[in-house]
């Protein structure tokens, strides 16, 4: 039935000293990396992306950010070893002599700040006295041992005095006016509030605890009526006291987080002011700096003890009571991806950014990594068309970021549109050197193959007067059509009509461009063919303009240079003889 009493000092905590935990985190360890992508055509594999950076998180918060224990406290704190000679930190209370047992005593409200620092907390409460006294069974040995004052030599008219320590206080500040024998129990006077403070008499004996002050007269609980008592009490478990008197008041679990906090458990010192939000949700602007803090030194705490995913509930928590607070979603969304829950992640990095305001380097460096690992997970996961709008989202926060950019374009190449995969992985190539080495293997079996039928050349007569060279194409190896080659044009174009027929889709083309034409300018969609084939001259993956051509008998396409360029070009006009040779 015995405990042992560990309860925590507000001297044992050193705010903003840096924990074994938190340097480990610091020096963040090697991790595993994911395979580098290969330039190959037929696997473009993972990117050898940073896992999630453990040292992203901002430097530990403050000393003004952490909250001093607010449990109340009376004199100093005194300091004793328990069995095992492990140093005991413990709050404001005296260690009393029951002629059996040594008995340590405490204001029952400073046990919401009971936390122990070293080894097990103690189980039972063994004695609680009309909610004023706790009684425990002290560690032994002990520091101090205070002499208690009996009953017997406390009548009306004794002068008291403030305890410290056991020592004789300054002077006289209280004196008894009645006493009641069955609850043992003084009445005394004072000027002075004697609230939760500990009474001794003038030879430094301690007499007991006083309740509030009310029109100078005070109830004081003598430690001598505890003891008589202590032997006829029932033990009381402390999870029952917890629930029973604590657990409902906001003000007590506000208390016990700022003692878990004192103490280095962050884990459970959020869950308290969680708790207490609960309670009472009039505290949330009290408690954003404090709770801030906490939940930052609690994921480091966590990283470092890869037990991550059982904090993961209260930060869910945090972040939705806290859903202004950039840093706790940020924490929030850090942990998702330590989890490997990238795209769960991903809206909470976004709204730490976007609260946070763009000159928050830290925030915006993990929202741009936050999208790298959003896009690589869908890559993982085999959902390119998933990993296409995560990149592009992220793209169009930072334009023309490599490693977002090569992302997206083997994301097109798993998802078989080859033609985006290649412009994209260019755009790659000419912002990094190095990558564009990696890539060009890759590059290249991704460029458009134009072929002419008979190995060398391929001749296209027209009619001198007619003024354009007309010829007929096939489209896609299925659908013919009357073209004109025009060789002054950047672009291939097909009318709407051709577009049609070939089952393109202009709702979600490459790009739109301005196009001006006899009727004014105009947004034209630029689409993907599979493939033209001009009298045995063709090219795969053409990129073509679908302009709202007339139909007037001049063909349906105009084939452009970007066609045309994959050919040795030659033109006898006197002959009418257009010349395609394949290049070498």
């Amino acid at each position: 039935m015995s405990a042992v009493v560990v309860l925590a000092a507000a001297a044992a905590w050193r705010v903003g000293s840096s924990t074994a935990s938190e340097r480990a985190l610091d020096a963040t360890s090697a991790q595993r990396r994911p395979p580098a992508a290969p330039a190959t055509p037929s696997s473009t594999a993972a990117l050898d992306v940073e896992p999630a950076d453990k040292s992203s998180l901002p430097a530990p918060p403050d000393a003004a950010a952490i909250e001093a224990p607010r449990a109340p406290l009376v004199a100093v704190p005194h300091f004793s070893r328990d069995a095992a000679g492990r140093r005991l930190r413990s709050i404001e209370g005296f260690v009393v002599d029951d002629g059996t047992r040594a008995l340590w005593i405490t204001p029952l409200a400073a046990w919401v700040g009971a936390v122990e620092l070293e080894g097990e907390p103690p189980t039972q409460l063994l004695t609680v006295d009309g909610n004023d006294l706790a009684c425990f069974e002290a560690p032994a040995p002990v520091d101090l041992r205070a002499t208690l004052a009996p009953w017997s030599e406390l009548p009306i008219g004794t002068p008291l005095e403030l305890a410290g320590g056991g020592a004789t206080g300054a002077g006289t500040i209280a004196s008894v006016v009645e006493r009641d024998e069955r609850d043992r129990l003084l009445v005394v006077t004072s000027d002075a509030p004697l609230e939760q403070r500990f009474l001794c008499d003038a030879r430094g004996r301690l007499v007991g605890l006083a309740r509030a002050t009310v029109e100078g007269r005070a109830t004081v609980v003598t430690i001598a009526g505890v003891i008589e008592r202590q032997g006829r009490a029932r033990p009381v478990e402390l999870t029952a006291m917890q629930e029973s008197l604590f657990a409902r008041d906001p003000v007590a679990q506000r208390a016990l987080a700022t003692w878990y906090a004192a103490g280095g458990h962050y884990d459970a010192s959020l869950e308290r002011y969680l708790a207490a939000l609960d309670l009472d949700p009039g505290l949330r602007e009290v408690l954003v700096r404090p709770v801030t803090a906490v939940v930052e030194l609690a994921l480091r705490g966590a990283r470092a003890r890869d037990a991550v995913a059982g904090l993961l509930e209260s930060l869910d928590r945090a972040a939705r009571r806290f859903d202004r607070e950039p840093r706790i979603l940020h924490a929030f969304a850090l942990a998702l991806l330590d989890e490997g829950a990238a795209e769960r992640a991903l809206p909470y990095f976004v709204d730490a950014a976007r609260i946070s305001g763009a000159s928050d380097g830290p925030l915006v460096d993990a929202l741009r990594s936050a999208y790298l690992h959003a896009g690589e997970a869908a890559r993982a996961q085999r959902r390119p068309a998933d990993a296409i709008a995560l990149l592009e989202e992220g793209l169009q926060r930072f334009r023309e970021e490599p490693q977002l950019l090569q992302s997206l374009g083997f994301a097109y190449y798993e998802f078989g549109d080859r033609n985006r995969a290649r412009i994209v992985l260019e755009k790659v190539a000419s912002l990094d050197q190095r990558q564009a080495e990696s890539l060009a293997a890759l590059l290249a079996s991704l460029a458009p193959v134009a072929v002419a039928d008979d190995g060398d050349a391929v001749e296209i007569r027209f009619d001198r007067a007619g003024g354009a060279i007309r010829a007929s194409a096939r489209f896609g190896d299925r659908v013919e059509a009357l073209v004109i080659v025009d060789t002054g044009a950047s672009l291939t174009a097909i009318s709407e009509g051709l577009a049609d027929r070939l089952k393109v889709d202009r709702k979600r083309p490459l790009r739109r461009v301005t196009v001006t034409t006899a009727s004014g300018r105009l947004e034209a969609p630029v689409v993907l063919l599979e493939s033209i084939d001009l009298q045995g001259a063709r090219v795969t993956e053409v990129e073509a303009v679908v302009l709202p051509l007339q139909d007037d008998g001049g063909g349906e396409a105009l084939i452009g240079l970007n066609f045309l360029e994959h050919f040795d070009l030659s033109l006898d006009a006197s002959r009418g003889l257009l010349r395609l040779a394949a290049k070498r």
